[in-house]
């Protein structure tokens, strides 16, 4: 057997596994492990950008998909406490399930009064009414479990009153699922082929010359270190910027041969507020596609 309790933060799924004496010999799995355990893995700073915290996320949901599946493999009950509030993140575990097992799987959705949520927001936060309104919108987003996802049972959870519910088999539903879920891979896929091929022309430039181009025209195919030793105010390994990410590449720094200052540059105009050229707006384009724009 497996039991899936989803819903939003504060809504009493951790209460309610605790508090359920059916779940004693059950496997539990909390999804809010497994995403602290692949924000440490990823070494994540504080600031990260959207596309790595969804990485983040994704990876967390991938390891607690292996592990309900090594339990249900191995004949155990499993009860997961996870959010699932789209039938694109359920559908990878029900099939993965399925795939070894034909166990039952449940699905028991936190639906809390707002009374009740409430009060589990002041738990968490006595003063801030905020969370109550936000979890309020995020329960809004949730797409309702149905029987066209392959659940033996259904359920709404609503101050510990359990409901039973039944819904019809909708294959197009599935099938929209199933193409958004893959379209999602496709674009993970394709970003990690870019991150790769990125850090590999990062890697290139450390040895191989590329194209150090300056505003006054001036165009010379050279290593970093050849244009550090002439004067060049320019990103690379051996450059002014070897100590920022990605040794510059990508980002907007003055960008000036030996013989030119920094008035000269984009950089300096854009920081500057004045209207930029479409020679301008070329420059600034080939530095967002930095290095593999000045790589030979």
């Amino acid at each position: 057997m497996v039991k899936l309790i989803i819903g939003s933060n504060a809504t009493g799924k951790s209460f309610y596994i605790k508090n359920n004496d059916e779940f004693l010999q059950y496997v539990k799995m909390d999804i809010h492990d497994y995403q602290i355990r692949a924000h440490e893995e990823y070494n994540a700073s504080e600031f990260i950008s959207f596309q790595e915290k969804f990485k983040i996320l994704y990876e967390a949901n991938e390891k607690i998909k292996n592990d309900i599946v090594e339990a249900v493999k191995a004949g155990k009950d499993v009860v997961v406490e996870h959010t699932l509030f789209k039938m694109k993140r359920r559908l990878p575990i029900i099939e993965a399930i399925r795939a070894v097992s034909d166990t039952p799987i449940e699905i028991y959705l936190m639906q809390p009064s707002d009374e009740q949520l409430l009060k589990n927001c002041q738990m968490k936060d006595k003063e801030n009414r905020h969370l109550f309104e936000s979890i309020k919108n995020q329960m809004k987003e949730i797409e309702i479990p149905s029987a066209s996802e392959g659940f033996s049972k259904t359920f709404f959870i609503k101050d510990g009153l359990v409901l039973e519910y039944t819904s019809e088999v909708d294959k197009d539903v599935l099938d929209n699922a199933r193409k958004e879920l893959f379209e999602e891979q496709e674009k993970l896929r394709k970003e990690e082929e870019e991150r790769i091929a990125f850090e590999k022309a990062v890697e290139a430039t450390k040895t191989r010359p590329f194209w150090h181009i300056c505003g006054c025209g001036k165009k010379v195919l050279m290593t970093s270190k050849e244009a550090f030793e002439q004067g060049w105010d320019y990103p690379g390994a051996d450059g002014l910027y070897k100590d920022y990410s990605n040794y510059g590449f990508g980002t907007l720094m003055p960008r000036t041969c030996g013989n030119c200052g920094i008035q000269t540059s984009v950089y300096w105009k854009a920081m500057q507020g004045e209207e930029l050229s479409e020679k301008d707006k070329e420059e600034i384009l080939r530095v967002k596609n930095e290095p593999m724009s000045i790589l030979e």
